[in-house]
């Protein structure tokens, strides 16, 4: 096993096999999430301090160590928007930057919500909106999302609803 450079509570790097000089970034993997509420998509506009601007997304975080992907979407879909759904539908997966980074993206759509408050952590600035589903398409095809997993997953709905 490669020695690790650089340890975080969240990921690792170490160097990249076959590949002097360069890094990986070993990540635990993460779900995103597309709330279908009616003829609406749930979606944040979340604060991303790594590039100084807000994003409307689907959302989305972390697995902790262990963790099933569902679980973890199911957490994640309650804390950054306070909603639950009585329906989950895994939706594939992708590497979300395969080029640096072993970073798993698990795919769920939930349907069927019951809104809620969200139970936001200390450094997160998130705020709850929903979005018609025809905007919000032609949103994604148009290039308006600037997030890729967000653009990517209503794509990917519009695509398999529409057949």
């Amino acid at each position: 096993m490669p020695k690790s450079l650089f340890n975080s509570t969240v990921f690792h790097v170490e160097p990249m096999p076959g590949q002097p000089g360069r890094h990986v970034v070993r990540h635990p993997g993460a779900v995103a999430i597309l709330p279908v509420h009616g003829d609406a998509f749930l979606l944040i506009q979340n604060h991303r301090r790594s590039i100084g601007t807000t994003l409307l997304e689907v959302p989305a975080g972390t697995l902790e160590k262990g963790e099933d992907p569902q679980q973890a979407a199911i957490r994640e879909l309650a804390e950054e928007t306070g909603a639950t759904a009585q329906s989950w539908k895994p939706f594939g997966h992708f590497w979300s930057a395969p080029g640096f980074c072993d970073e798993r993206l698990h795919l769920f759509v939930a349907d069927e919500l019951t809104l809620g408050a969200p139970i936001l952590e200390a450094h997160e600035e998130i705020e709850c909106l929903l979005v018609p589903q025809s905007e919000a398409i032609a949103a994604a095809a148009s290039g308006v999302y600037e997030d890729a997993k967000t653009a990517a997953i209503i794509l990917r709905f519009a695509m398999l609803r529409d057949g």
